[in-house]
């Protein structure tokens, strides 16, 4: 397993700091978790063990603040800030994904929710009844809208909390989509997982993802779930959800909706007070767009019209 030597080696455990290009080898795609789930299947406690305590080091989680800081942030002086929460927040999950990779390995399984459901997944007994829904979600980057979808899951724990999906775990998400979802999660009847996957890759040097525009559609997407209903899956939202429930504008709504019309969506729901006028409106056919004042109409307007295959 070289990617877990290259962990448990003293250049990873923090000796030298500096961009580290490797930070992103490490933690930044599937290939950690291949070899994770390689020594658990090994039962390799042993291995597990050091890559964890190494990876908890103070000098570890530097190395991940200055390389998302020079990604997110070079140039962008407003931008350190966040970065330096994204960095934590990738680095906080890395340790946890090891740490349940090694519980897993062990035969154990911790008491902490999203430890102990990420300690399910690699034993693989997380198959939730019913399976994970999608809902779409629209962004926009540099001149153009682009798509990607939620996928939303009941799971064990209590109530309302928002447990982030192991393929998910290493991800940059900023911290207004992260926060759409808790407040999302408070509708679900069970623990809630949650993962969001890029219909098409963005460019490196793209931020993190983030924004308002996940509010409407997380909120709902959940409501849906927890209610045994489907999400159309030809319909999409692009609005946010401000506290009394009723739905606010989001920025570039006309390119994002543009992206869900050239994807083959049939409708989109925006906010009442959206910036398109209905001229703008006009255009966007064959895409039907209608105005919607609150989360309940838009839950009514997403939801699938006859029971759907869950995707």
């Amino acid at each position: 397993m070289p990617l877990l030597a290259r962990l448990a080696s003293p250049l990873h455990a923090g000796e030298g700091f500096g961009f580290d290009p490797g930070w992103a080898d490490l933690t930044g795609g599937p290939a950690l978790l291949a070899a994770l789930r390689e020594a658990v299947g090994a039962g390799d406690v042993r291995r597990l063990e050091e890559v964890r305590r190494l990876l908890a080091a103070p000098e570890c989680a530097e190395r991940a603040r200055i390389y998302y800081t020079v990604r997110f942030a070079l140039g962008r002086p407003e931008g350190v800030g966040e970065a330096a929460q994204i960095a934590a927040s990738v680095h906080r999950n890395a340790c946890l994904l090891v740490e349940a990779a090694s519980a897993a390995a062990a035969g154990r399984e911790p008491n902490d929710p999203q430890l102990g459901y990420w300690t399910r997944w690699w034993l693989g007994a997380t198959a939730s009844t019913p399976p994970p829904r999608r809902t779409p979600v629209a962004g926009f980057y540099r001149d153009s809208g682009f798509l990607a979808d939620f996928y939303f899951e009941l799971a064990p724990g209590p109530p309302g909390t928002a447990l982030l999906h192991p393929e998910a775990a290493l991800a940059a998400f900023g911290p207004s989509l992260r926060r759409a979802v808790e407040q999302a999660a408070a509708a679900a009847p069970r623990a809630l997982c949650w993962r969001l996957a890029l219909r098409d890759p963005l460019p490196e040097e793209a931020p993190p993802l983030d924004g308002d525009s996940a509010g409407a559609a997380a909120a709902v997407g959940v409501r849906l779930l927890a209610r045994g209903r489907a999400h159309d899956p030809a319909c999409l939202l692009a609005a946010r959800v401000n506290r009394d429930g009723t739905l606010g504008k989001v920025g570039h709504e006309r390119e994002k909706l543009l992206a869900a019309r050239e994807a083959g969506f049939l409708r989109a729901g925006v906010a009442a007070s959206s910036d398109l006028t209905e001229s703008g409106i006009e255009q966007l056919r064959p895409l039907f767009v209608r105005r919607l004042r609150t989360l309940r109409e838009a839950e009514d307007f997403a939801a699938a019209s006859r029971p759907l295959p869950l995707l």
